[in-house]
This record gives C-alpha cells, sequence and structure tokens, in this order.
C-alpha cells in the first residue's frame, strides 16, 4: 500500500503596538492540499486578523465565575481532541486509565450532540486514505446523539476488546512506535443558528481563536484558553476580552451542552498532536458553535 499526501499550512500572526502595549491574534489555515492555499487567501481575511489584534490592545480583562459559554468551531474542536478525544483512545481504555469506561453505551450529553473522529473528511489535516497499519480511514462516531458509542482502536486494542479496528494506528515515522491517534476530532452540526444561541443568553461569554488545550485522560479534567472573546449581555455581544481560560470537568461540560450549531458554521483548523516521547502527527480539529456551562477566569 501506497499514499502520497501533500500538506500546507499558513501561520499568520500581526503584532499591534500602542503606546507600550502589546497584543496580537493570529491567522491559522491550511490541510491536505497545495499551495493553492496561500494563493487564494483573500486579502479581505488577512485585514481582518490585522483589526483583531488591534482590536485587543484595547479588550477588557474577563469576568471571572460559572457562565454560559459559547465557543467557536476552534474552541469546539480543540474541546472535543484534547478535552474529550484523548479519553477515547483505547489504548487509555484497556489500561483503565480514562474516566470515560464508566459511561460507554450511556446517555452523556443531549439527543443533538455528536462528536466524530473522521480520517475521511476532503482536505482535512488529518485526512489519509489508510493509517499505518493498512486499515482504510473511515469515519468513526465517538459519542452519537449524546450516548457514548464507541472507542478509536489501531489492531492491538480492537483484538483485545473484541472488535474492529477503526483506523487510528498512527506514528510520527517508521523509527516511532505506533499508537492510537485521532485523525480530524470534530463536533457534527445540528440546528442551532448563532444569532438565536446568543439571543437565549442573558449573561455569558463567548470565547473565539484557539490557544491551547490541556489533555486529562485519566480524571477528566477541561482546561481550554482562548485568544480573545466577547462578554455577552441580554442577548448581545458586549465588549471585546482579553485571553481567557475555561476549566471544567468534562463530563459536566458535556451535558451542559444546550445547542449546537448549523452546518454552515462548519470549519476545521489544523494542528499536530503528541504522545508517547514528543510523537507528533498532523491532525484536524473544529466543529460547529456550541453553548454549554464552565467556568470562565483569565489566561
Amino acid at each position: 500500500l501506497r499514499q502520497v499526501i501533500p500538506r500546507t499550512s499558513l501561520f499568520l500572526m500581526p503584532v499591534a503596538r500602542d503606546a507600550g502595549k502589546i497584543d496580537y491574534d493570529y491567522l491559522s489555515i491550511g490541510g491536505n492540499a497545495g499551495f493553492e492555499i496561500v494563493k487564494d487567501l483573500e486579502e479581505k481575511i488577512i485585514k481582518e486578523t490585522v483589526d483583531s489584534s488591534v482590536s485587543l490592545l484595547n479588550a477588557s480583562a474577563p469576568p471571572s465565575g460559572h457562565f454560559t459559554v459559547v465557543l467557536d468551531p476552534g474552541m469546539t474542536g480543540t474541546f472535543a481532541h484534547e478535552s474529550f478525544g484523548h479519553g477515547c483512545e483505547a489504548d487509555q481504555i484497556v489500561r483503565k486509565r480514562s474516566y470515560l469506561v464508566p459511561y460507554f453505551g450511556k446517555r452523556m450529553g443531549f439527543e443533538k450532540l455528536s462528536i466524530c473522529d473522521d480520517g475521511t473528511v476532503a482536505g482535512g489535516n488529518g485526512s489519509f486514505l489508510f493509517d499505518d497499519e493498512g486499515v482504510k480511514s473511515k469515519k468513526n462516531y465517538i459519542l452519537k446523539n449524546g450516548v457514548l458509542e464507541s472507542f478509536l482502536h489501531e489492531r492491538f486494542s480492537a483484538s483485545l476488546m473484541n472488535t474492529e479496528p477503526t483506523g487510528n494506528g498512527r506514528r510520527e515515522s517508521f523509527l516511532r512506535k505506533l499508537f492510537v491517534r485521532m485523525t480530524n476530532t470534530y463536533v457534527e452540526p445540528s440546528d442551532y443558528g448563532l444569532d438565536e444561541m446568543i439571543e437565549e443568553i442573558d449573561n455569558g461569554v463567548m470565547l473565539v481563536h484557539s490557544l491551547s488545550g490541556m489533555e486529562d485522560p485519566l480524571a477528566g479534567g477541561m482546561e481550554l484558553k482562548s485568544k480573545k472573546g466577547y462578554l455577552i449581555e441580554k442577548g448581545r455581544i458586549g465588549r471585546t476580552l482579553s485571553t481567557l481560560t475555561l476549566t471544567e470537568n468534562v463530563p459536566d461540560f458535556i451535558a451542559s451542552i444546550d445547542a449546537v450549531g448549523t452546518k454552515d458554521q462548519f470549519d476545521t483548523e489544523i494542528g499536530t498532536c503528541g504522545k508517547g516521547y514528543e510523537d507528533f502527527i498532523p491532525v484536524g480539529d473544529g466543529g460547529v458553535f456550541i453553548r454549554g456551562r464552565a467556568v470562565v477566569g483569565q489566561g
């Protein structure tokens, strides 16, 4: 078996400075494609990134406490990959090192919430024809209609659990050990418009432009950081907020999600994922806007 996968990525970080204060926002694009990703980049998108960097110079510190929160597709993807996805990797399951073991086959969220790991996403940074064990890539529902339906497997974990491999056996190179790894992990679209999602919030926070996420497959802790946010007051977007941190217990956050956005919001972002001893592979994550409840603090 042989596959050739071109991957191109572009990272743009305009730095704004005024009266000794410095801040930045960023644009990150890429995936399984060629230089057309760079060539076809529209000038207005670059300008929006520059304007966002400038706007952060006057951003307010975020509030602290338990809030209704709206996550943009990038933040949603970081949640799906870091907070939820790592606990679904079956090498953690067979070692009883995942907080998700007792939830298998049970309802965790409402019926419109589905989380997938999909190696077939067109242009996805984590897409391929077959994994490093020769298993054909496919779309795997991990959480389907709110129920924890399956885990992610390579051949060995699948044999131990008497199931089929899911196309998630991946390695950085032939010099590295093969692990169960994600591909493109995302929240599947549903039926909530963004305006509708915001209008129903009296006091909340929107988090945009993911910076990082912490994995905690053993205990199920969630820690996400966003570069930027907005205060939501009486159903309207308010002032711009500087770097925010979002924390919660993952099962509690999943149970709190009550709105999932529409397919026109869907987007995936590029990244790399480490496992073992700095063993990095290309992945994608994303989805749509989602609404839930969690603890917000200053980043």
